[in-house]
């Protein structure tokens, strides 16, 4: 069961690097102007 629990910690890793490189491009486009035509109206 090790390696279930080694594979299981390894996803959770390889995730949460990925949800701070997609935070990280976030901030990156917000600084420029170009985010703007990404972001829907609320209307």
């Amino acid at each position: 069961m090790k390696d279930i629990s080694e594979l299981a910690s390894y996803e959770t890793a390889s995730h949460e690097i990925i949800v701070l490189e997609l935070m990280a491009g976030s901030a990156r486009h917000l600084r420029s102007n170009t985010s703007f035509q990404y972001i829907p109206s609320a209307k």
